[in-house]
């Protein structure tokens, strides 16, 4: 059983048998002198303050563990809400599981996350203002879960995401996820799809020719990338670099896919074939 535990791993029967099995062995030995324990008519003052530690101290771990738990299904249930667009519930059962466990940057994460979604909401109602405030809120608690991990890819991420969407709210947000996505390429510098949305945040804010260096340093590291080819071609066109974005159009249809409808439309526009 030893050999089966350390070699192989542990499945809840293996470890039921480990102890089971010596059970077995004293059972059917039978009652044995030397397993009789003697019993005391009293205790000592040490041994009941041992005992007394030993019962604070095992009722505090269940109590750390229920607490654990819970904040682990109250984080589960606004996930459900989030999930049915009830973003109100999902905000009050997200913000009950921080306060059950304020150290656990993943329930930051989802509830900036919830409260962008509902500033989002609110800015297609109009409620502009109340928007705004939210989306602050929002971008406040992304950071806060960043604080507490700041190596985790997944929050930065979740943060240039986040505030990518929230331009449609305020359009100086851009800057910020293109800051925030700077932050990444520090930890991820082979990563494709990140310096695919940095050329495109560069390119919404203006800044044109760092947009085209960005592209031109995705399609570097991944070279059948569709998405990143085609908008650099467009870049090329807006810049005057006709035969350069020919390249990367033909490019496209010739090795990555010949039916690419939009690929054949703006190399015909161009070209005129």
């Amino acid at each position: 059983m030893l050999i089966t535990n350390f070699f192989g791993f542990a499945t809840s029967t293996t470890s039921l048998l480990f102890f089971l099995f010596p059970a077995v062995a004293v059972g059917l030995n039978g009652p044995s002198a030397e397993f009789k324990v003697p019993i005391r008519e009293s205790i000592s003052f040490t041994q009941k303050v041992l005992l007394s530690l030993l019962l604070c101290t095992m009722l505090y771990v269940l109590f750390t563990i229920t607490q654990y738990w819970y904040s682990d299904f109250l984080f589960a249930k606004g996930r459900n809400y989030e999930e049915e667009q009830n973003f109100q519930e999902a905000r009050q059962a997200l913000t009950s599981a921080i306060s059950l466990n304020t150290n656990e940057p993943l329930y930051r994460n989802e509830l900036a996350q919830v409260i962008s979604q509902e500033a989002i909401s609110l800015s297609e109602l109009g409620r502009n203002d109340e928007a705004i405030n939210l989306a602050q809120e929002a971008i406040t608690e992304s950071k806060k879960s960043i604080a507490l991990s700041p190596r985790n890819l997944l929050l930065l991420r979740n943060l240039s995401s986040m505030l990518i969407r929230l331009s449609i709210i305020d359009i100086n947000y851009i800057n910020e996820a293109k800051n925030t996505m700077l932050a990444e390429t520090e930890y991820s510098p082979t990563d494709a799809k990140l310096f695919y949305n940095l050329g495109l945040a560069y390119a919404r804010v203006g800044q044109i020719d760092s947009a085209i260096l960005t592209l031109e340093k995705t399609i570097f590291l991944k070279d059948n990338y569709r998405d990143a080819r085609l908008a650099l071609a467009l870049l090329y066109i807006n810049s005057g670099r006709k035969v350069e974005a020919e390249n990367q159009l033909r490019y496209i249809l010739e090795h990555i896919n010949p039916d690419d409808a939009l690929a054949q439309q703006e190399l015909h526009e161009l070209t005129g074939k």
